[in-house]
């Protein structure tokens, strides 16, 4: 979900959220840094699991894993030019590659865009055999 900075819509995520009953989700364009603690953005059924910020003004994501579930990081999938989280998450004992990339309109190199997904989703289809992309 584009959220257009995060900081002015954590309400409004957090109902839509407990409305959709969702196990996962990554925001997008939330547009922070490192001066907004992640505590600032913390739903009550959820852990936020990771942050990739850039600026206050530009880009971001930010991925939310509700409590339980078991996900980690692989950060050697993750591309290095476009925005993204790429995460191993475990549902029925099944282990799922989940890769959430974000392009801002303004970034017009399609091919290295496309070129990165490539990459992440090449590499990790030699250990997975279940994919989420988002």
């Amino acid at each position: 979900m584009n959220t257009n900075s995060l900081r002015n819509k954590i309400s409004d995520a957090s109902d839509l959220i407990s409305f959709l009953q969702l196990d996962y989700f990554v925001l997008s364009e939330t547009k922070l840094d490192s001066s907004f603690s992640s505590p600032l953005f913390e739903l009550s059924e959820y852990e936020v699991k990771r942050r990739r910020d850039r600026d206050k003004h530009v880009v971001g994501l930010i991925e939310y894993v509700i409590k339980g579930l078991i996900c980690q990081r692989l950060k050697g999938f993750e591309t290095f030019v476009s925005e993204s989280i790429c995460s191993e998450i475990t549902i029925s004992n099944k282990k799922w590659f989940c890769i959430s990339i974000y392009r801002p309109p303004n970034y017009t190199n399609l091919c290295t865009f496309f070129d990165e997904i490539n990459f992440s989703l090449s590499k990790a289809s030699t250990k997975y055999d279940n994919f989420i992309v988002m």
